[in-house]
């Protein structure tokens, strides 16, 4: 069951084939879709999220019963080098599907 967990993590659909066999094995609605006001919503600020060595910590997290959805990072408009660096970190994550993985 493991390997098949694993298997399911390593697709590029975001999650979406791990969610629905997990869904479908406990038969718990994790997220509310008929009726979104059922869930809980929450965002917080600087929610480290780590995985063996790596670690992120986006500016801000939307969580939707507990489970981290969204993240958002902030800079000033004319923060050129910060807006770049963020480019270049989000987009080195997004490489590592590992992490990505992690985080959902």
């Amino acid at each position: 069951m493991l390997d098949e967990l694993k298997e399911l993590l390593d697709y590029e659909d975001s999650g979406r084939a791990f969610y629905k066999r997990l869904t479908s094995a406990s038969g718990i609605k994790l997220i509310d879709f008929d009726n979104f006001n059922n869930n809980s919503f929450h965002v917080c600020t600087e929610l480290t999220c780590k995985n063996g060595e790596d670690e992120f910590r986006p500016d801000i997290t939307i969580l939707i019963n507990g489970i981290p959805l969204v993240f958002m990072e902030v800079k000033k408009p004319n923060n050129t080098e910060g807006i770049l660096a963020e480019i270049l970190m989000l987009n080195i994550i997004a490489a590592n599907s590992m992490l990505i993985n992690a985080r959902m």
